[in-house]
């Protein structure tokens, strides 16, 4: 019996360490970092606009171009400070809508958020 409560004690110490470390791991200063941005899109341009009420420090658009041959590619905007915008060409249509956005500069890039509806507001979050 000895030996066996000399195990469990081992393993729970041994939780406890992980769950010790894990939390030093995490700075007690984070904090997050929020902003919002609006799409408007079309067959043949897609736009994101960081929202009039927030200030994001960059967005990025993104899209699928399709060709009428089949092909696709994967476009990207520039980054800007206000907007972004994918633009086909003739004989070329817009899809699979998406963007990202940079909510301070000291913070990285929130992850790329798809767009359903052509004029839909998300919130972009990151932790800084």
């Amino acid at each position: 019996m000895t030996t066996s409560r000399a195990r469990i004690t081992a393993a729970a110490g041994c939780l406890l360490g992980i769950g010790v470390a894990f939390a030093a791991a995490v700075p007690a200063s984070a904090a997050t970092a929020t902003c919002e941005a609006r799409n408007t899109t079309s067959s043949s341009v897609h736009t994101l606009t960081e929202d009039s009420s927030e200030t994001c420090y960059r967005v990025q658009a993104r899209a699928e171009r399709y060709y009428s041959s089949g092909a696709h590619e994967t476009a990207y905007g520039p980054s800007g400070s206000v907007n972004s915008t994918v633009y086909a060409t003739p004989g070329v249509s817009l899809s699979a809508y998406a963007g990202r956005a940079q909510p301070v500069s000291s913070g990285p890039w929130d992850s790329y958020v798809s767009f359903t509806t052509t004029s839909t507001t998300k919130t972009f979050s990151v932790t800084v």
